[in-house]
């Protein structure tokens, strides 16, 4: 269980920094294009609020990062697809007339 919870953690945290990196590489192309919506340092404080619950999947019933079982087309395929859904949503909101 605490391998679990230690797994969690490092996945979360490569999601902030994943966040970050998004947060600067938007900056940059705000330049180019101001009609981009790009995170702020908020949104990265209201990610680290999230942290805590990582430590309650198991008791809500809520499946870990790395739980076996799970093959990686629920673990990464689907959430990909969705993020994926909604960057193409965002696109035609900001892109199209």
């Amino acid at each position: 269980m605490k391998r679990l919870i230690k797994l969690n953690l490092i996945t979360y945290l490569a999601f902030l920094l994943l966040t970050i990196a998004g947060i600067v590489y938007g900056n940059i192309l705000l330049s180019k294009y101001s009609g981009l919506r790009v995170w702020t340092g908020f949104n990265i404080l209201m990610m680290l609020a999230g942290i805590p619950f990582l430590f309650m999947f198991g008791k809500a019933g809520i499946p870990e990062f790395w739980q076996s079982g799970i093959t990686n087309r629920k673990r990464i395929g689907f959430p990909y697809l969705l993020g994926l859904l909604f960057g193409l949503l965002e696109l035609r909101d900001t892109c199209l007339p």
